[in-house]
């Protein structure tokens, strides 16, 4: 009867951990993204995009290669001493850990230009070549009044 009660415990707590794993390894991805605009990192930004990242931005076209553009909006951020953080309200991992969506609030405040938002964000999230990318970014602001 022990060996049962530590054989259900077992398979109880293994299939959470992996869960867990990609729980963890997602809140990274949002961390990066904090840390990156906070140290001014480009390039760290753009790496945590997939190579084919499909880009919505608020009034614009999408765009299915958005490298380009995330590029050069943490370029203008960073450039202008701006500050966007991005809170995690919602994470949904698919059963095998290949795709995840991510959603939250974004906060953007670049002083010197009267930037003062706050919107949400949706990424749609996959595991290449072992680490989590975005592959879809899709966001909004509204102004903080």
């Amino acid at each position: 009867m022990r060996f049962l009660t530590s054989l259900a415990l077992l398979a109880a707590t293994a299939l959470p951990v992996s869960a867990q794993d990609a729980t963890t390894e997602l809140n990274a991805v949002n961390d990066a993204f904090n840390t990156g605009i906070v140290e001014k990192d480009v390039k760290g930004l753009v790496d945590l995009y997939g190579p084919d990242v499909m880009w919505i931005a608020p009034g614009t076209p999408m765009n299915l290669n958005g490298l380009a553009e995330a590029e050069q909006l943490f370029s203008f951020v960073t450039g202008n001493d701006g500050d966007v953080t991005h809170d995690i309200d919602h994470l949904f991992i698919s059963d095998d850990e290949t795709l995840a969506v991510m959603i939250g609030d974004v906060i953007a405040k670049v002083p010197s230009i009267g930037v003062d938002g706050a919107g949400t964000y949706l990424y749609v999230m996959d595991k290449i070549d072992g680490e989590w990318k975005i592959v879809g970014d899709m966001w909004n602001q509204v102004p903080t009044e």
